[in-house]
Parts: C-alpha cells; structure tokens; sequence
C-alpha cells in the first residue's frame, strides 16, 4: 500500500490510531448501526434505573458525545480505506457520522424528559436504526458512483481535449489517494490524441508528512510520494473513470530532469509503443560529440545514446531487434566528419556478419566505392582487429600532448559477443603473456577512453560469462546499456541494475541506462530492411539507401596511427568485391566442417586449419592472394612468441604459458577420478595458493567451460563438474 498520508488531510496533524487504519466502517454497517442501538438503548436504561440528577447525565452524555467526535475524525482521516476518496467526500462522511451522533443524543434527551412518550421513543429508536441504514446505503454510492465515462481525448479542439483530459486525470489521481498533489493546468502537454503528459508537483507540507513518516526509500535523491506500484494503482483508477479497460504500462511516472518533487506523469489510451517508429534518413555531417537520436519515449520526447561517452552493451534475445539498433548506431557514426568529431566505424564477430551487414553494404558491390565501415568476420580476424585496436591505443598514448592533432574516434562493434569472447583457443601475445578475445576485449577497454576508442558488446544475455573469462571486468567497464526483450526474466534487471522494471514485449522496446537516469520504455527507430519477407513495411528509408548514402563520408585514421595498425589494417577489404562478400557469408561451423582431419604436421589448431582452408579455398577460386587479407599466423608450439615484424596472433589448443583460469578449472577437472564442485575446486586452488581472495574468477570459468562444451555437470545446478564423456 501506499504512504498513509495520502489518507491524511494536508494541513492537519497526522494520526496515528493503527487499531482503525484499515476500518472499513460502509462494509460493516449492519453491526454498527446494530451496536448503536442497543448502545443508545441500554444507556437509557442505565440512566432511568439509576435515576441520576440532571447535571450529571449531562455532563456524562457531552463526555460521550465529544469521544464519539474524536473517535470519527480518526476513523474518516486515518482509516485506510477512506483514504482512497477526496478530501471533500471524506468531510461528508464525517458529517453525516456526526450526524448520526446527535440523532441518537436526542433520543437519549427525550427519552430521559418526557418518561410519559417511552413507548414512542422504543419505537422511534427502531426507526431511527432503519433510517440509518438506508441512509447509509445512500452515502455509500454517493461515495463511490462512478463518474461520467470519458477519454483522454474527446472530439473539439485542443483546449477541449486538453480540458478533458486534466479534469479525467485529476480524478484518477483523487481516487488513487494522491489528491493532496499539485497538477498545474498550464504545464498539461497534449503528445498525440492517444498520450496526455501530466507534470505533478509535491506541495512543501507533503514532503514533510512523507519525510516525517520515513516514507523515503534509501538512496533517494527526493521526497517521492510514488511507489513502485504507483502506476498500477493510477490504471485502476482510470479503469473505474473512464469505464474501459487500462493496462499498467500505460502509465508511466518519471522524475524531471533530477527537480525535487517534480514529475511528470505520462498516461496513454493505448500501447502507443507497440507501433513502429520508421527512421527517416538525413545523411547530413555530423560530430561523435553530439548524442545519437535513437529511440522515442510513450510522452514523445526522443531517447539520445552519448555513444562518445564510453563503452556500452546492447542486450536482448533473438528477434528483438540487436541488430537493427547496431545499424541505427553505424548510421550515425557514418556520418561524423566534422572537424573534432569524427568517427570511424568497425564490425566483428563469428557468423552472423552478412546478415548485419550485408544490406548496408548491399549498393557498394562491383561500384569500386570504398565502404563506410570496416567489417571482419570470424575468429580469428575479430582478434586480428581487436589487436590493431590494442596497437593504435598504445601509439596515441605515446605521441606528446603538443604533438596530437586530429584523431578520428574508433568505434569497435562485437555482434554474437559470446560465440568470441567465450573461445578460449585464439589469442594473440602481449609481451609474454597470451591473451584471449575476452581479455585483449578489456584490455582495450580499459585503455581506450583515452585514445578515442569506444567498445560496443552485443549479446543474448546480460551474465558475466557471456564475456568470457574477463566478463565481470568487461560488465563493470560499461557507461551505458541498452536491454531489449530477453527470455531471462532476470536480464533487464543485470543490465540496467534495476530489478523493478517491467518486462519488454514488442521488438524495438528497450531501456536505456545512463548513470543515474530514470529509466523510461522506450521505442528504437526501426530501419526499414531489404530482403525480408517478414520484415515490417514502413515508408522509413532502406537500410540499402542509408548504407549509399555515406559513400562521400568514408575517412581515414590519422597517418600515425595508420601505420601503427600493422599490415592486418593494410590489407583489410575496402571495397565491396565477391570475395568479400563470400569471406563475410561464411559461419564459423563452415570453418569446422572444412576440417575433417586432425590438420597437417605443425598446425597446432583443427580450428586454425579450418579457418585457413577456407580462406585459401576462396582465394584459390577466386583468384585473390592468400596473404592479401590476413597477416601471418604463429604455428609454433613453443610457450615464447615468435619473432616476427608481423604482429603475432597464434592459436594454440595447449599452451605451457600463464593459463587462463577457465583452462586452470578443466585441468582440475580432468585430473579428478570422481567430479568436482565448485566449492571443492574453489579450495584446491586456495591450497595451491593459485587462487588469493576472489573465488567469483572460478565460478566465471566454470560458466563459460559449461556453455562452450569443455565440461558436464550431468547432475544439474550445484551438482559435480564432470569431462564431457562422464554425462549419461
């Protein structure tokens, strides 16, 4: 329930009798009215019995009649269940109550002076009880008749609406015991005939009732008098208003700009989130500075991303719209060619990659346009490109203060986050120590805001392990997230860090964190896709169009900083040629399937063969070098890196160098006769001193060995870890 000083009359001292909070004296009229009677009944009685003097049953009956006063006025302005009604309606509750009162106190007067009418008065009493019960019946419905139905928005004019609209809310907000808040007729914004925003304010003495009470929830910048179920108690009152059916989601509370005691309350008639908002596009210079205009909220008002920032995620389940968002964020970044905000844009990831990219690229084919964007697919190439990035940010880190000039920010985009981040068996030596994907991801993270680069994860799930190994690491270097709709009912709640949020339901919906912000439902544009049958029809602007648009925006990294980036940047695809648009249609399991056999001598990986025998494959038939697109690979076994001029990227099945904790729990596992738990590996560790005070590494590790294959756990949660071929 709400804070019961919505049940208070503001202004008068706040009451505290618990025993009648929740009376629910309408309800219980037969007993009462009874109880009166025989009250007023055996006092007579008493005082006819007793043949006390004058004075003294007068004395008595003002001691009883001023009781009965105070007992109603706590009952009317304490009691729980009055304190869904106005102000107004609970003053004439308490009237008719007093009223009451003073019928029975003439009964009582006549009865004790005019002994020669008793008779009368007995009968009078049994009318009286009759009367009060009609009478009370009658209150009862003056108290809760419904209103005239109306809608949010009636036919006229603005104004009429507007009217309409205000007079329909204030009685909504009345019945939902908020009528002691503050709704300025002149700050009520008409949005569209289905949405009306309302800004409510907190009057000063509410907010001390609120505070006085300890009605605010810890952490809470303001007196809020909303609640987490605020919404859903302003849809019922609605529902009972207006006579119709009103969902929860269609009201939506939110505080304004961080003003205390300022909200603003947006309600609609309908879902008007569910409908497709079309990207119209305006290929017009921009600057990475400035926000992206990504998404509208339910009142109208437009979502920005601050891409510039720092890194983010992209979170939702398959069909919720991942990678038309990833397109609408490429979109933007295209377009930064403004001096001192531009923006490059580069696309990762293991399958998938034509699919994300194939419409944006579509017109470039056979044009000799350069394209807009630098795409890679597979593993081994999304580790090449995350080490180029690990080689310009340690340049621009070296060059002198006086000395930098202009920078393109670089915009890194990982699609199917996980299928990456999660193999452990392609990395790339960093001195003499060899880091996966999910580690040179931090690494690069956690140096890049400095050297204009901006890491952008996109995936299923909001878990740590879906980051791999350095997964916690990588989460807690997030600036911003962006949750769609999940399967895991759990995941909007890991994303944004708020567990209270309502569930997603159409593709496109999300909610956006950025720090501190209230978090609002809101609708990404939608960039209308070409070659889906399924896919809805708008008369926004084609991904196709969007993509051709920037072929006059395509820059360069600054010289140094292109020299720095090594051959594997050199030799990257700057057009859109039938090699690359074979190279990008190829999956990662088409990788594997060209890998029957354990791989010839010297090959240290099935998966490093597959890869390259699918790029010679496509360089033999299509008549392109093999060494044009991918620098050279390290096949040595050897736990030191090769020296080479080549940055060195080396996939190894068994390395003798520093293990990753994933590869530390498998050979524990491996090496036990029965399985292992998690608590029972977490202490072979702490035994062998491996593992010091931060057990969560193994539990990481544990995830990602379970979802990639490496192990079992055949008993399910909090069962032994087991080999793959100990499962029944």
């Amino acid at each position: 329930m709400f804070p019961q000083v919505r049940g208070h009359a503001l202004g008068r001292v706040p009451l505290t009798l618990r025993q009648l909070k929740g009376a629910n004296v309408l309800q219980l009229k037969t007993a009462s009215i009874a109880v009166a009677a025989v009250s007023t009944l055996v006092l007579a009685l008493i005082a006819a019995a007793l043949s006390l003097p004058v004075w003294i049953f007068y004395a008595a009956l003002a001691v009883l009649v001023a009781g009965a006063f105070l007992l109603i006025s706590k009952v009317v302005y304490a009691g729980e269940y009055f304190a869904k009604f106005h102000l107004s309606r609970r003053q004439a509750v308490r009237v008719w109550l007093l009223g009451a009162v003073l019928a029975h106190v003439t009964w009582l007067v006549m009865w004790v002076q005019a002994p020669d009418l008793r008779w009368w008065c007995a009968g009078g009493l049994l009318v009286l009880a009759f009367g009060e019960y009609v009478l009370t019946d009658v209150v009862h419905w003056l108290l809760t008749r419904p209103v005239k139905t109306t809608t949010l928005s009636t036919r006229g004019d603005a104004d009429a609406q507007t009217v309409s609209a205000l007079v329909t809310f204030k009685k909504a907000l009345s019945l939902s015991g908020f009528d002691y808040l503050d709704v300025p007729a002149a700050n009520v914004r008409m949005v569209s005939k289905d949405c009306m925003a309302f800004l409510v304010m907190v009057p000063p003495k509410a907010a001390q009732i609120l505070r006085d009470e300890e009605k605010v929830e810890a952490g809470k910048k303001t007196v809020s008098p909303f609640g987490s179920d605020a919404n859903e108690q302003i849809a019922i009152s609605l529902r009972h208003v207006t006579g119709r059916p009103w969902r929860t989601d269609w009201v939506e509370i939110s505080n304004v700009d961080g003003y205390a005691g300022v909200y603003q309350v947006t309600v609609t008639s309908r879902d008007v989130l569910n409908d497709v908002k079309p990207y119209y596009d305006r290929p017009v210079p921009r600057s990475i500075q400035d926000p992206i205009e990504l998404s509208t909220c339910a009142d109208g008002t437009r979502g920005f991303l601050p891409l510039a920032s720092g890194h983010g995620e992209i979170i939702a389940r398959t069909g919720r719209g991942k990678s038309n968002l990833l397109t609408r964020i490429a979109a933007d970044v295209t377009l930064c060619v403004e001096d001192g905000g531009e923006a490059v844009f580069w696309a990762c990831g293991r399958g998938k990659q034509y699919e994300t990219w194939g419409q944006f690229l579509h017109k470039y084919l056979g044009t000799g346009q350069r394209m807009p964007i630098w795409a890679v697919n597979g593993q081994q190439d999304t580790v090449h490109m995350l080490y180029t990035v690990w080689l310009i940010i340690q340049y621009r880190q070296s060059v002198p203060l006086d000395q930098r000039g202009r920078r393109p920010m670089i915009i890194v985009a990982l699609d199917e986050a996980a299928d990456v981040l999660q193999d452990t068996s392609v990395g790339v030596y960093i001195g003499n120590r060899f880091h996966t994907a999910s580690a040179l991801w931090y690494r690069c993270s956690q140096r890049g805001l400095s050297a204009g680069v901006r890491l952008v994860r996109v995936g299923h799930r909001g878990t740590n392990g879906q980051a791999g190994d350095r997964g916690g690491d990588i989460k807690s270097q997030s600036a911003w997230s962006i949750a769609l709709g999940s399967g895991d009912k759990d995941d909007i709640g890991r994303v944004t860090g708020n567990h209270k949020l309502k569930a997603l339901k159409t593709p496109g919906e999300l909610y956006l964190r950025l720090g501190e912000e209230d978090y609002r439902r809101q609708k990404a544009d939608y960039l209308q896709e070409f070659g889906k049958a399924t896919a809805p029809k708008t008369d926004g602007t084609p991904i196709p169009e969007i993509g051709w648009a920037r072929r006059d925006f395509v820059i360069d990294l600054e010289p140094g900083a292109e020299v720095a980036a090594g051959p594997f940047y050199a030799n990257r695809f700057q057009h859109v040629t039938p090699q690359f648009v074979d190279y990008m249609r190829l999956d990662a399991d088409q990788f594997d399937e060209l890998a029957a056999g354990p791989g010839p001598s010297g090959v240290t990986s099935i998966k490093q063969t597959a890869y390259e025998s699918a790029k010679a494959k496509l360089s033999a038939a299509l008549g392109l070098a093999a060494s044009s697109s991918t620098p050279a690979v390290l096949t040595s076994t050897s736990s030191a890196p090769v020296t080479t001029s080549v940055p060195a990227v080396v996939t190894v099945m068994e390395r003798q160098d520093e293990p990753t904790w994933a590869d530390r729990v498998e050979r524990l596992i491996f090496a036990a006769e029965t399985g292992l738990t998690s608590s029972e590996i977490i202490s072979r560790l702490q035994k062998t001193g491996e593992l010091g005070g931060n057990p969560g590494v193994v539990r990481n590790a544990l995830t990602t060995l379970r979802n990639s294959g490496r192990i079992d756990q055949p008993g399910g949660r909090g069962k032994p870890y087991t080999r793959p071929q100990v499962a029944a």
